[in-house]
């Protein structure tokens, strides 16, 4: 829980448009085919540089072709970065936004509004919400998932409500992994992933896959990941350790038209989860469990999907229960293409939520339900020319029925080249937090603050208009994108009640409760380039400007100027090295009595790699170093208090050696 003169508190930021720099590269494109929803028979290859994507529309196009932003990092970019963490691995998207206060919490967003259980993202894998419904927050540390067992992380910027719902307010994040067959299909059969570094950190994988002669492929995966974290239990800074023991089973079955899939896993965490003064809470317990069963068909006409999944989360701290929460969703999915210019899909969802007896509900449980109906139609209206058009209908126990509808225009240019305009709509329903929590929260010694839940809040929304520009260059692709972002009936909490002044200061809240007491607004541009330079080195650019406005609370950590530069180069057969730059603006935070500066920061992320054995058996022995120059940056405002010890950890180099072998 944030410290309730931060919550109440307001981000003004100053101007409104800054000037927006086209960077063009005009370089002769090799002739490709065009290949996009409308032409599914195209998609007969994963390109790295341009690769299949599905969350931009549900159906599967290259992603040049999508009809919002989006950014993708395959298994083979995880690898060359060395990355030990999804975080690390998110930094370099474009127009992301992450806080990590310390070392066992990461709170991620797009193009601004990030803060405290950040939950205006939707987070998936394999198409299954990951986020917590009592927060709208991701826990990235305790998810019971395997880095070596992903396959592409695709990345949608801007509005997402009318293919997904509530929580894609801003954005999308499906993690995709490999499936049992294709890992029971590669050469390799088993791999190990483990790696040592400095604050006594270790990540450990074990993934182990194998077929059998009833049809069955089945893949078996183990992790146990732990630190001591940024802090590493000096003296004056409060301990920010993890361990996170994780198992995962996935079997499936091959069918007549598609395949049936059945994953369950399950990790038992425990953390440190301190964040500012007020939230100071060592050695959490997290319990975090899936069951999920999904139908695919594959390659027939007007393919059916439909997925039942589980979610369970059990949270307790030292003095007791914090959090219970049990998910229960069933969808269905189909693709049916109706005429030579228009392919259809459509679908409907249920999702039951159950939120136990818990610290933050007064001991009640509480119950919600959703039902929901979405269509989107790919009109084929030229061969250059493609609109995509879409609704979704959502009808919630709790904040009744919402409609979210987007447009998209794609007009494909000469050279490789395509333009897109894009108008859509989203909303973020209110958290069961901000609905039910009625707690009294320590501000000082002998002073409390009376925090209470609003069942009357309404759902925030968004609406988004953006131009996107893409240009498929010989060697990769160049792509710009320009946005405007305008946010209304923002969740906030509002002090309803003060202390008596004197003996108090003014000002001082000893009542607040959540209000959608807010509007925003969010203007700004990205610039984004992958591409090969020579046949030994792949490149990566990105350079996102993001201005941010809120009215009256503080609640968005966007800094202005975001870069990343990352090259990868493989020297000879067996050496690779892998070096990167990840720069963020200085982030100032207004609060009514204060100002709080978060610096410029640049870190540098590099590794070394040497390969033995075979293309079929490779083990990779690696030295690498995350934040390489020690940058000591802190992402979390220190709230100072005198007498308290420090909380939002400050980012330290990580010097590690990594083992990655397939056997």
């Amino acid at each position: 829980m944030k410290c309730i003169f931060y919550k109440i508190d307001c981000l003004k930021a100053a101007a409104l448009y800054g000037a927006i720099a086209v960077l063009t590269a005009p370089m002769q494109a090799g002739a490709q085919k065009r290949s996009t929803a409308a032409n599914p028979e195209l998609l007969l290859s994963d390109d790295h540089l341009e690769p299949i994507v599905v969350t931009a529309s549900r159906v599967a196009m290259r992603s040049g072709d999508a009809p919002s932003a989006v950014t993708v990092f395959t298994d083979k970019d995880i690898r060359e970065m060395g990355a030990r963490t999804l975080i690390d691995v998110l930094r370099y998207a474009p127009g992301l936004d992450i806080v990590q206060s310390n070392r066992s919490i990461a709170n991620v967003s797009i193009r601004g509004f990030n803060q405290e259980q950040s939950d205006k993202l939707l987070v998936m894998v394999d198409g299954r919400t990951i986020y917590q419904d009592y927060s709208g927050g991701v826990l990235w540390f305790t998810e019971p998932l395997l880095l070596s067992r992903i396959k592409r992380v695709e990345i949608v910027r801007g509005p997402g409500s009318a293919l997904y719902g509530a929580n894609a307010f801003l954005g999308v994040i499906n993690i995709i992994t490999k499936t049992p067959r294709e890992l029971a299909n590669a050469p390799s059969k088993a791999s190990l992933r483990t790696s040592i570094g400095e604050q006594k950190t270790t990540l450990n994988e074990f993934l182990t896959s194998t077929a059998t002669t009833s049809g069955w492929d089945f893949t078996f995966g183990a992790a146990y990941n732990r630190t001591d974290g940024f802090n590493a239990h000096q003296t004056g800074y409060a301990p920010d350790s993890y361990r996170t023991p994780m198992l995962t089973l996935d079997a499936q079955k091959k069918l007549t038209r598609g395949s049936l899939l059945v994953s369950i896993g399950n990790s038992e965490a425990t953390a440190d989860t301190n964040q500012d003064v007020q939230f100071v809470l060592n050695q959490v317990r997290y319990h975090t469990s899936y069951a999920l069963i999904s139908y695919n068909e594959e390659g027939v006409k007007n393919p059916l999907s439909a997925r039942i999944f589980g979610n369970f989360s059990h949270i307790d701290i030292p003095a007791g229960p914090l959090a219970d929460s049990t998910t229960g969703d069933i969808e269905l999915q189909q693709q049916r293409r109706i005429s030579a210019q228009h392919n259809l899909v459509y679908g409907a969802s249920y999702r039951h939520i159950d939120l136990g007896p818990a610290f933050f509900t007064g001991g009640k449980p509480h119950q919600q339900e959703l039902y929901s109906l979405f269509v989107q139609d790919a009109v084929s209206l030229s061969r250059k020319t493609e609109v995509f058009a879409g609704l979704r209908i959502d009808q919630n126990s709790l904040y009744g029925f919402n409609a979210t509808p987007r447009v998209s225009l794609i007009q494909h240019l000469a050279s490789d080249q395509s333009l897109r305009l894009s108008y859509g709509t989203a909303f973020h329903a209110p958290s069961l937090v901000q609905t039910y929590f009625d707690q009294q929260i320590s501000i000082a010694p002998g002073l409390n603050v009376h925090l209470h839940g609003n069942p009357a809040l309404k759902p925030e929304r968004v609406t988004n208009y953006e131009i996107g520009y893409r240009h498929r260059i010989r060697t990769g692709y160049i792509a710009l994108n320009i946005y405007h972002n305008r946010l209304t009936d923002l969740i906030s909490t509002m002090p309803t009640a003060f202390a008596p002044s004197p003996p108090y200061p003014a000002g001082i809240p000893t009542d607040a409760k959540y209000l959608n007491a807010d509007h925003g607004q969010a203007t700004g541009f990205e610039i984004e380039a992958q591409f090969r330079i020579g046949k030994q080195m792949h490149g990566l650019f990105n350079y996102a400007y993001q201005n941010v406005r809120v009215d009256n609370s503080v609640g968005s950590f966007a800094p202005r100027n975001k870069l990343n530069i990352g090259i990868s180069t493989h020297l000879s057969a067996r050496w690779d090295t892998y070096l990167g730059v990840h720069y963020t603006d200085a982030d100032t935070i207004r609060e009514t009595r204060s100002t709080i500066v978060l610096p410029p920061n640049v870190r540098v992320d590099a590794r070394i790699g040497y390969r033995f054995g075979t293309a079929r058996h490779p083990l990779t022995v690696s030295v690498g170093a995350v934040d390489l120059f020690d940058s000591n940056h802190s992402e979390y405002p220190q709230i100072a208090v005198p007498g308290q010890m420090e909380t939002a950890a400050r980012q330290r180099r990580t010097l590690y050696l990594m083992l990655d072998g397939r056997f």
